[in-house]
C-alpha cells in the first residue's frame, strides 16, 4: 500500500483519476464492498501492478497479512449473502 501511495504522490493526474473513481463508486459515508471493488478498474490495476512490481520486496509477514485480509473480505461478503 505504501508503494501505491508513493507512486500516486509522483503523478497528480493519476491520483486525481483514482480519487474520482473511488468517490464515484463509494460515496462519502458508504462502506466499500467486494462488488464496489469490481467497479473500480483503475484501483484494481494499480494494486495488481504494485504487487507485480514490488512482490520481491514483500516479506512473509506482509504476505500473511495480505492473505488474511483477502479471507476476511471474502467471509464478510459471504455473510451478507452476496
Amino acid at each position: 500500500m505504501q508503494w501505491i501511495l508513493y507512486e500516486l504522490s509522483r503523478n497528480a493526474t493519476l491520483q486525481e483519476e483514482l480519487h474520482d473513481e473511488v468517490n464515484r463508486v463509494v460515496p462519502f459515508g458508504k462502506n466499500p464492498t467486494y462488488d464496489d471493488l469490481q467497479e473500480m478498474p483503475l484501483l484494481r490495476a494499480m494494486v495488481k501492478e504494485a504487487l507485480r512490481y514490488f512482490m520481491s520486496l514483500i516479506n512473509d509477514q506482509e504476505m500473511h497479512d495480505f492473505v488474511a485480509l483477502q479471507e476476511t473480505l471474502h467471509d464478510e461478503v459471504n455473510c451478507d449473502g452476496s
